[in-house]
């Protein structure tokens, strides 16, 4: 019983790191999305000017 729950919380683990990774990279690609728009916001306000 012990090797099925050591695996469960392996794979569990696992999971969980692959779900951080993914997590992070979404992350990585909001902030160079929401540098974009500020740069783009940043263009419209000086041609307001």
């Amino acid at each position: 019983m012990e090797y099925v729950e050591s695996s469960v919380l392996s794979q569990s683990s696992a999971q969980d790191q692959m779900d951080f990774a993914r997590m992070q990279q979404q992350l990585v690609e909001a902030n160079k999305e929401i540098a974009d728009l500020q740069s783009q916001i940043q263009w419209l306000e000086r041609s307001y000017e």
